[in-house]
């Protein structure tokens, strides 16, 4: 007679059994595997290196030294919804804090950004930026994929808002202003919106008068933010 019993018994410890070693045999594979990912000693400089670099943080408006106040942290960024001014950049460096300046051109589709219709307002504040001699970080046409936002490819029921706001036009919308906040002659820039496949800015709206070349002095301080 077979004593049925036993034998599950013994069954049901081999599968314990197995199932333990498989556990141990994964763990020693997920040691391997994250013991090969830490650095070597030829590496482990240069990663303690980048690792001492200090995280950035930042505060929106209206009152950043309130807020440092009130995390007793200083925060070196300062993202604000306005326009690049020299007065305002100024204020900024005085009290320790990189500029991050959100660039809404307002009451202007996608499109008409593409084909040049804001670039008096932004060749102005490139050169503001360009001229203020410390790093000015931009960020332009945020949260695009947001109904909220007003160059936002659809509307809050999903509809869509029209060719003028498409995604593909956003982009090159958004290729325009960084090739004019970056800054460069006229030359350079009207090539570098060529090659784009834009249109050039105005004669007129890059001359500097004088002897001067036209267009606006690159610093290459201005940094590029999108979000």
């Amino acid at each position: 007679m077979i004593d049925r019993s036993r034998r599950t018994g013994v069954g049901a410890r081999s599968r314990r059994a197995a199932a333990r070693l498989a556990g141990l045999a994964l763990a020693a594979s997920a040691a391997a595997l994250l013991f090969s990912l830490l650095p070597s000693a030829s590496q482990s400089a240069p990663l303690r290196a980048r690792q001492g670099r200090h995280v950035m943080l930042g505060v929106i408006d209206p009152n950043p030294a309130a807020f440092d106040r009130l995390t007793r942290h200083k925060h070196s960024l300062h993202l604000t919804f306005s326009y690049v001014k020299q007065e305002w950049l100024a204020r900024e460096a005085a009290a320790g804090r990189t500029a991050v300046v959100t660039i809404s051109p307002t009451g202007f589709s996608s499109a008409a950004i593409a084909r040049g219709s804001a670039d008096a307002k932004l060749v102005e504040q490139a050169k503001n930026a360009n001229n203020f001699g410390q790093e000015v970080w931009i960020r332009p046409m945020p949260e695009m994929n947001g109904h909220w936002s007003p160059w936002c490819a659809v509307t809050a029921s999903g509809r869509s808002r029209g060719a003028a706001y498409s995604g593909k036009v956003f982009a090159r919308a958004f290729r325009r202003i960084a090739i004019i906040m970056r800054g460069g002659s006229a030359a350079e820039l009207n090539l570098e919106l060529r090659r784009a496949g834009l249109p050039a800015v105005k004669a007129s709206l890059l001359a500097t008068g004088g002897d001067s070349e036209p267009g606006i002095a690159a610093s290459g301080n201005v940094k590029l933010l999108w979000n």
